[in-house]
């Protein structure tokens, strides 16, 4: 792995989730202090990213009627989160006062490890623009994973699934967020976001016939800023547990591995 030269990430974990569909299994709806095997969930989040050398001040955003329930761990702020993600995701970096390229990480992932992050992180400081997206090819989900059930897009270079973290510059938050609000406002309509992405672009991703290349270059179209995506093969930061069958998948999983 390749060292970042004197690069330090301030980091904002989106944790706003509340899982209703969870609540008898779990025992709260607050995923983010969940216990799983033992521990908070967000405590699988934390202790990577505090062991990195690469990661500076961190927040975790949350709902704010949850701001009080959370723990007090060393070297973590909390703050209020916004009514969606994005949203939530520019708050903590007001928060922080952070400027550069700041790493976003969702709360849900329990197995990622330090090493994954700072691969990631590595990468991304080989590479120039101002949104960084990791995806993972679907054969590392399978090796590694094989009871977890994932979405896979199929392109013309492969078989992947998305990353639950993500690189963005800070330069570019404000201009982002308003494209972003628009397609998190039109994600339950496949016409209206068929529309924003361009219909022959769509038809093109349907036969298989993009490239990952292709989806960075569209996505930096939309947005007007430029994208870049990290190919990774350290399958747990696709791994989230935001449904029943994961979360005891995850669970059962852990207890082997303390054996």
């Amino acid at each position: 792995m390749q060292k970042i030269n004197n690069i330090i990430y301030d980091v904002v974990v989106v944790a706003g989730g509340k899982k209703a569909s969870l609540q008898d299994l779990i025992g709260t709806d607050v995923r983010a202090l969940a216990i799983l095997n033992g521990r908070r969930l967000l405590d699988y989040i934390i202790e990577p990213l505090k062991k990195s050398k690469y990661i500076g001040k961190i927040v975790v955003v949350v709902d704010e009627d949850v701001v009080a329930k959370m723990p007090s761990i060393e070297g973590v702020e909390v703050c209020a989160g916004g009514n969606n993600m994005p949203e939530s995701a520019k708050a903590g970096v007001e928060h922080l006062g952070s400027q550069g390229r700041v790493f976003f990480i969702c709360d849900d992932i329990p197995f990622v490890t330090q090493e994954a992050i700072e691969d990631f992180l590595t990468q991304v400081e080989q590479l120039q623009g101002e949104c960084f997206y990791p995806i993972i090819p679907k054969i590392n989900c399978l090796e590694k994973y094989p009871n977890f059930k994932r979405t896979y897009f199929t392109l013309k270079d492969g078989c992947f699934t998305g990353g639950n973290m993500m690189v963005l510059d800070t330069k570019i938050i404000s201009q982002g967020m308003i494209k972003a609000n628009e397609i998190f406002a039109r994600r339950k309509s496949p016409m209206k976001l068929a529309s924003l992405i361009g219909w022959s672009f769509v038809v093109k991703f349907v036969l298989r016939l993009a490239s990952s290349k292709d989806i960075v270059n569209r996505a930096s179209d939309i947005l007007s800023f430029e994208c870049n995506k990290i190919i990774s093969h350290y399958p747990e930061i696709g791994m989230d547990i935001d449904k029943k069958e994961d979360w005891l998948a995850a669970e059962a999983m852990l207890e082997k591995e303390d054996k």
